[in-house]
Parts: C-alpha cells; structure tokens; sequence
C-alpha cells in the first residue's frame, strides 16, 4: 500500500494537484484501472463532501474512491488492536448518548434544561478536554466547587459506563 502525501493552498491548485494524483494512482503499469482503490484523508466531514461533489463533477465519474476524515481513518486503523486486545472503538453518537444519559441521572446543575443541543455541545467539549487530563488534573478541577466538579464527576461515571471501548 503506498502513502502518498502533498500539500496544497486551497482552490484551484490543490483541486488539480488532487486530480492529478487520482488519475496517477489509478495507473497500473501504465494501463487505467478505474477499479484502483484510492483512499483521500480530509480534515473534516465538511471538507470530504466538498472533495466527493467535486471528483463527482469530472467527466465520466469517479469509483472506488474513499475521502474519510482523519479520525474516521485513525479508528479504522486502530480497531484490530482495540479488538486483540478485547475491546472496540468508541463510535461518537454512542459517546453521546452515554454522556446524555449520564448527565440525565441524578441532579443536575442545569436545572430542569434538557440535556442536548448546546448544552450536549458544551458536554462533549468538556469531556474531550478531560480526555487530554491525567488523574491529577482531574482532581485538581473536582476540588473547585460548583460546576466544574459536577462536570468531572460525570465525566468519571462516563468512563466507568464506557470502559469497554
């Protein structure tokens, strides 16, 4: 499997450059195989559906052609050695609704504020920013009172309710 990597400003010339690389790719020994796999990795879903409408738009279409966004790729790659070693990828909507459900028992700091839209939004945000914290961090943020060791008492039943991935 070959790693092509390059780099372009965005517009024109890293459109070209893309199809420049596609057309390449899908070279073999000097005969055009449409079948060849080629995998973009995008920076965000957004930028992937812009990728996919634009190969959609050249003359004759596009097959076997994959634009996932970088973390799509990174869970796809590292789900052999989550399943060797017993576990499984976390997938985000699961992420999600683990952390609803969790924020939905007992009491919260919300009030009586349904927990999704922006206050779901500002719980995944939190909750990502304790996944970059050791043990200690951690502590240090539950010793202020209020909110912040609300939140990171959540954010321990969480893990306990998602240990398995």
């Amino acid at each position: 499997m070959a790693l092509t990597l390059s780099a372009h400003r965005y517009g024109q010339e890293a459109q070209a450059a893309l199809t420049e690389a596609i057309d390449r790719l899908k070279t073999v020994g000097g005969r055009r195989d449409p079948l060849a796999p080629v995998t973009i990795v995008v920076p965000s879903s957004l930028a992937g559906y812009h990728i996919r409408r634009s190969l959609g738009r050249r003359p004759g279409g596009i097959v076997n052609v994959q634009v996932k966004p970088l973390k799509a790729l990174l869970e796809l790659i590292g789900s052999t050695s989550l399943t060797n070693a017993g576990r499984r990828p976390l997938p985000e909507a699961y992420r999600a609704e683990t952390i609803r459900s969790v924020a939905e028992r007992g009491e919260s700091v919300f009030g009586d504020v349904p927990i999704e839209g922006p206050v779901l939004r500002h719980l995944l945000q939190r909750f990502s920013e304790f996944d970059d914290c050791d043990q200690t961090q951690l502590d240090a943020i539950a010793a202020q009172p209020g909110v912040p060791a609300y939140l990171v008492g959540l954010y321990r039943q969480y893990l306990k309710e998602t240990a398995e991935f």
